[in-house]
C-alpha cells in the first residue's frame, strides 16, 4: 500500500528539499525531525505533525503549533472523513 502510494503521489502533495541549517536547539532530534522543523518554520506552517514528547516541547518553545496523530484523526472526523471511534479501535488492534 505504501509503495503504491509513493509510486503515484497525488498532485496536492509537494516534495521540497530542505537546506539544513545548524541549530543547536534541534541537536537532540533525528535528521527527518530537524528538516520538518526547518520546513515548518520556513513555510509558516499551520502545524507541525509530531507525536514524540521531546520534539513537541521543542516545537512549543519555538512557538510552532503542534498536532499529533490523534489530532489529525480528530480533524478528519470533524470534517466527516472518518469515524473517530472506529478508527481508534482499528489502531488498537495488533
Amino acid at each position: 500500500m505504501v509503495k503504491s502510494f509513493f509510486a503515484n503521489i497525488p498532485d496536492w502533495i509537494q516534495l521540497r528539499e530542505v537546506q539544513f541549517v545548524s541549530d543547536k536547539d534541534l541537536d537532540g532530534l533525528d535528521l527527518g525531525e530537524r528538516e520538518a522543523f526547518i520546513l515548518a518554520e520556513e513555510l509558516n506552517a499551520d502545524a507541525l505533525l509530531i507525536d514524540e514528547r521531546f520534539g513537541r516541547e521543542i516545537a512549543l518553545s519555538r512557538d510552532l503549533p503542534v498536532l499529533g496523530t490523534l489530532g489529525i484523526l480528530e480533524r478528519a472526523a470533524i470534517e466527516g472523513n472518518l469515524d473517530f471511534a472506529q478508527t481508534l479501535l482499528r489502531l488498537c488492534v495488533i
